[in-house]
């Protein structure tokens, strides 16, 4: 996975049950109760945020934003963060980081249409409008964001940088496994 070591502390944002829980085990599991209905999250990972005030983004009406302590060798980049940048590399102008996460998802598309030459950046993001377009057709659609997960873990192993970036400029990150509660934050 990525160690990322330029933040000191992660935040969680929580259900007013959410909190109940984890205030009573002193942890956050994956798989807990979500307010997410669709593009359901990772089951196998704890969402957590450098920022806050994300995490109270994330907290619904009586809920709890937690400090939680990480294992930063278990941290891959949040897939709303990977998608939001192919969707802006969509645009004319495109940013650095945008233009990486583009080229890794020609190179993670290689071979999905069957042959053995890698996907140009135009046919990579005609298979992710593909995708997308897909999953706004059918709201109960789970493909892309599985795709997404997916995408994810292969950024972390294959490009440890690039994810490090993201979780960096994301501020967000999905931690693989449980994470320990520091404290309530205040």
């Amino acid at each position: 996975m990525v160690r990322v070591t330029s933040h000191k502390r992660w935040y969680h944002g929580s259900s007013k049950l959410g909190a109940q829980t984890i205030l009573a085990e002193g942890i956050i599991r994956p798989g807990m109760p979500t307010k997410y209905r669709q593009d359901i999250p990772r089951e196998d990972a704890v969402y957590v945020t450098s920022d806050k005030e994300i995490a109270m983004g994330y907290m619904e009406k009586g809920g709890t934003v937690f400090e939680v302590e990480v294992d930063e060798s278990k941290l891959i980049p949040d897939e709303d963060i990977v998608f939001a940048m192919l969707e802006e590399s969509l645009r004319p102008k495109t940013k650095l980081l945008e233009d990486r996460v583009l080229s890794d998802w020609a190179k993670y598309s290689f071979g999905v249409y069957g042959d053995r030459k890698p996907l140009t950046k135009k046919q990579a993001m005609q298979r992710f409008v593909f995708l997308a377009e897909k999953n706004m057709e059918d709201p109960f659609t789970i493909e892309l964001a599985e795709e997404m997960k997916d995408f994810v873990e292969w950024i972390a192993e294959k490009n440890p940088k690039l994810a490090k970036d993201l979780i960096t400029y994301g501020e967000t990150a999905a931690h693989l496994g449980p994470v320990r509660v520091v404290r309530e934050a205040k």
